[in-house]
């Protein structure tokens, strides 16, 4: 009997064809950081507190019901300060830090799934193919979702929600092109593989990291 080398067959297509379009035994794996300062605000925005305490109670089992190779860790998220409304009330919402754990499933749905070939560029496509290390290493890094939640404008816990599932819904089938078409990883022009560089996701601010809060700070002026 021989054996392959792992090497050749992770990301091997072939092994999820009849899977990925059964319905999962379970759904994805939800994790609550509770009270920890939003890289968004720098403020502490506690999940046990109203009103956020009742959405996560909401969410949460919507969160369990998508894609079964998730991982989604929620966690409180609130504006940066702003001059003009450093006396206003504080406003806040969630944040999703959401990662495939396995990676080669992942792969294999993205190869598989021909809208890809429309998101993704030409050359990410061949550097899939081709399996560039780097390219493939991206697949496992954390992108986020997030909504602030407006009750002045009439928007309730079940309408937060409703809203926030679909916001996540329409993000998934993107969040290829997010993580390897973020300057991240830069073909070299002289070796035809692709190389990490210091741009990307690590040095984007935290409030363009999270789709759905791309929040720019005024600046304050100190006279």
């Amino acid at each position: 009997m021989s054996i392959r080398p792992v090497s050749s067959s992770i990301y091997n297509t072939t092994n999820f064809n009849n899977k990925r379009n059964q319905k999962p035994s379970f759904g994805a794996t939800v994790k609550l950081a509770t009270s920890v300062c939003d890289s968004i605000s720098g403020r502490l925005v506690y999940l046990n507190e109203q009103p956020l305490k009742r959405i996560v109670e909401l969410i949460v089992p919507e969160l369990k019901k998508l894609d079964d190779n998730l991982r989604i860790t929620v966690s409180g998220a609130s504006k940066p300060p702003e001059a003009w409304d450093l006396f206003k009330k504080k406003q806040k919402g969630l944040k999703f830090d959401i990662t495939y754990f396995d990676k080669k499933k992942f792969y294999n749905d993205i190869m598989q799934d021909p809208k890809q070939e429309v998101l993704l560029s030409e050359n990410i496509r061949k550097a899939l193919k081709d399996k560039d290390r780097n390219v493939l290493y991206m697949l496992g890094e954390t992108f986020g979702v997030g909504k602030l939640y407006y009750p002045e404008r009439g928007e309730t816990p079940e309408g937060y929600v409703k809203n926030t599932i679909k916001l996540i819904k329409q993000f998934l089938p993107i969040m290829p092109s997010r993580l390897l078409e973020t300057g991240g990883v830069v073909k070299n022009p002289s070796t035809g593989k692709f190389q990490f560089m210091s741009v990307g996701l690590a040095n984007k601010k935290p409030w363009n990291i999270y789709h759905g809060i791309e929040i720019m700070p005024a600046p304050i002026n100190v006279a």
